[in-house]
């Protein structure tokens, strides 16, 4: 839930989607079922950029917060930068801008450009542009830090698919393959 007196609810600019999971939600390293994605953004989009620190301030200035964590120090911040991140300044789509992990057990509110309720599970994916609603929020279970709850995605235009390789029959090929490997002797299937 929005802090409204902290103003912790973002409306970015244009991102794009990485790691795009909006349609189901799949289980993360604790066993939890979440939607999730991750906010490409432009280092150019300073409104962006002010608004994600002001938020990530507004948590910080939150004497709630404060209870939480005990202490701020040794926070996780959840902007982080894909050209100097481990892991990830090497991924292309990450060279030259920032990055949001953002996840909701709660289904996100999913609209086309002209933000109509999305009816096709194929506009959102990764690679595509969007503006996103994101929530700032303190967090202190095993460690403690800002997390980013994912509200709402408007898309805005297409993109080069980010989800990598894809195999077609005509990849595999028999020649790697021991012919009597390949004859079906028992009519099992």
């Amino acid at each position: 839930m929005a802090n409204e007196e902290f103003n912790t609810k973002i409306v970015t600019g244009l991102v794009r989607l990485a790691y795009c999971n909006v349609w189901e939600p799949k289980e993360d390293l604790r066993g939890e079922k979440k939607f999730s994605t991750v906010l490409l953004i432009d280092k150019k989009d300073k409104a962006t950029l002010i608004n994600i620190k002001r938020a990530m301030d507004a948590v910080k200035a939150d004497p709630k917060s404060m209870t939480k964590w005990g202490t701020a120090k040794g926070l996780f911040i959840p902007l982080r930068d894909g050209d100097e991140e481990d892991g990830y300044c090497e991924m292309e789509e990450f060279q030259g801008r920032y990055f949001l992990n953002c996840k909701n057990t709660r289904k996100p509110k999913l609209l086309t450009k002209s933000k109509q309720e999305v009816v096709d599970d194929d506009l959102f994916y990764s690679g595509c542009y969007a503006q996103a609603i994101v929530n700032l929020f303190a967090y202190n279970n095993q460690s403690k830090g800002i997390g980013v709850s994912l509200l709402g995605l408007r898309f805005i235009k297409d993109g080069e698919k980010l989800a990598g390789m894809t195999a077609s029959a005509d990849d595999f090929q028999d020649g790697m393959i021991d012919k009597a490997d390949l004859v079906d002797d028992d009519d099992i299937y």
